[in-house]
Formats: structure tokens, sequence, C-alpha cells
């Protein structure tokens, strides 16, 4: 069980460094998932310890020796279901988004017009410039 401190500082987390994103997988149904990208994997680590999800090491063997090494923590839809709804009163920057995900995540299976809706509605404000 998450603490009220643990939904906001991970909110926190997400509102500056997560992207939530949708997918299609080719035959008219969405992959959905969020990320946050860090070069302190103890964060992500901690994220992944308190709400799921995978941490991945980031970037390729070619990277420039003076660039940092990066993390990427991966919750799918399955993962939010378990934390995305408390989670949203702690939202600054993200509220729009993280509502758009949790009307998705709440759809019954098959509801392809509606999830192309809202997946549209996602696409839309990740390329908004927030203010």
């Amino acid at each position: 069980m998450s603490s009220d401190t643990d939904l906001a500082y991970a909110a926190g987390l997400i509102d500056g460094e997560g992207c939530f994103s949708t997918h299609d997988n080719g035959n008219g149904y969405f992959g959905l998932d969020l990320r946050v990208v860090n070069r302190d994997k103890a964060c992500l680590d901690w994220l992944a310890l308190k709400f799921g999800g995978k941490v991945y090491k980031k970037g390729g063997r070619n990277l420039p020796s003076h660039w940092s090494k990066t993390y990427m923590w991966v919750a799918t839809a399955g993962v939010m279901r378990g934390f995305l709804d408390k989670m949203l009163p702690y939202f600054i920057v993200k509220t729009k988004h993280a509502q758009v995900v949790s009307r998705f995540l709440s759809l019954p299976y098959g509801s392809i017009g509606r999830r192309t809706d809202l997946a549209e509605e996602l696409r839309s404000l990740n390329k908004a410039k927030v203010q």
C-alpha cells in the first residue's frame, strides 16, 4: 500500500520526467504505457518497488563516452490500473493526461471506437505545450 506521500512524490516524478503513451497494435487495439526516464536509477527502482513495472537501461552500445547512463521505468496498462486513480489528485502538469489514461483504463475490453478517440486525445495532449 502506498502512502499519500508516496503517491505525491511519484506524481511529481511523472509530471517532470514522465510520458503517457499509446501505440496501435495494428489490429485496432491499443497498447498503453507510462515511461519515466532519469539518470538516477534509484528513484526509478523506487517507482518499481512501490508501484510495479520494470526498470531498463536506456541507450545503445555506441553512445559517446561522455554521455551519462540513463534508465527508464515502464508501467504497462495492467500496472497502472493499480495506482493511477489513487495518484490523480497529486498531478499538477499531467493532470489531463492522467485523466484521459484513467478513462481509457476503465473501458471494457473491445471498446475500440472509444479507445481510438482517447488515444487521439492523449496524442494531442502530448504534442501541446504545457503552460
